[in-house]
C-alpha cells in the first residue's frame, strides 16, 4: 500500500475516497430499502465499529486486528470454530478458550443475531435461489451459503463504485481503482458530494 500511493501521488494521485464498513453498510441500506425494521446492533457496528472491535478485544484477549477479520468473515458466512477444519481458527492460534470468549461476547452475538435477520430478509429477494421440495411436500427456497453472499456483496459494491468512476471520468479526472474506493487527484467537497449523491439517486 505505501509503495502504491507514493507512485500514485507522484503523478498527482493523491487524494482517497472509500465507503465506510463498506460491506455491511452496502448490505444493511439494501435491507432498510426493502423496507424492513432497523437492526439496532449491526447499525451500532456501523456508526461505532471502533469502539465495538475495540470492547471485543479486551474483552476477550483477542488482538484488535483479529476482532476484524473475524467480524469480516462473520458477516460472509463464516464462524469461528475450534475445528481443524475452520478457515478462521488459526486467527486465535487455535486456542478453544479465545473461541469460546469470542463467540459468548455479548457483541457477537447480538450481531450474528442481526446479521442472520438481515440475511433472511434480503434473500427472500433473491430471485436466482433454487427451489426444493421438503420430503414433507413443502417447496422452499435453497439456503444461501457463503458464496452466495459474497456475490451478492461485490454486486452492490461494483454498482456503487461504478457511478463513482463514471463521474470521475466525465469530469476529466485521473483514477486508480481500488476494490471499494478509488485513489484521485484533487477533487473538491462539492464534487465528492456530488457522487455521495448520485449514488443514492440511482442506487437508493
Amino acid at each position: 500500500r505505501d509503495i502504491r500511493n507514493r507512485f500514485l501521488a507522484s503523478g498527482g494521485l493523491t487524494e482517497q475516497y472509500d465507503i465506510e464498513c463498506c460491506a455491511q453498510t452496502l448490505l444493511y441500506q439494501t435491507y432498510l430499502r426493502l423496507g424492513n425494521e432497523p437492526l439496532m446492533m449491526i447499525e451500532s457496528y456501523i456508526d461505532q465499529r471502533t469502539s465495538v472491535r475495540n470492547k471485543i478485544a479486551k474483552d476477550t484477549g483477542i488482538s484488535v486486528d483479529v476482532i476484524k477479520q473475524l467480524l469480516t468473515a462473520m458477516n460472509n458466512n463464516s464462524r469461528l470454530q475450534a475445528h481443524p477444519r475452520c478457515s478462521t481458527f488459526h486467527l486465535v492460534d487455535y486456542s478453544e478458550a479465545l473461541v469460546v470468549a469470542y463467540n459468548n461476547h455479548p457483541a457477537v452475538v447480538y450481531l450474528k443475531a442481526d446479521m442472520s435477520r438481515m440475511w433472511r430478509a434480503i434473500s427472500d429477494h433473491m430471485p436466482d435461489r433454487e427451489l426444493v421440495t421438503t420430503q414433507s411436500g413443502v417447496e422452499r427456497r435453497v439456503r444461501i451459503n457463503g458464496k452466495s453472499k459474497s456475490a451478492m456483496y461485490f454486486s452492490l459494491e461494483k454498482l456503487v463504485m461504478d457511478i463513482a468512476y463514471k463521474y470521475l471520468e466525465d469530469n476529466s479526472k485521473k483514477y486508480f481503482k481500488l476494490h471499494d474506493a478509488f485513489i484521485t487527484e484533487p477533487i473538491t467537497q462539492q464534487q465528492a458530494t456530488d457522487i455521495t449523491n448520485l449514488i443514492q439517486q440511482q442506487t437508493g
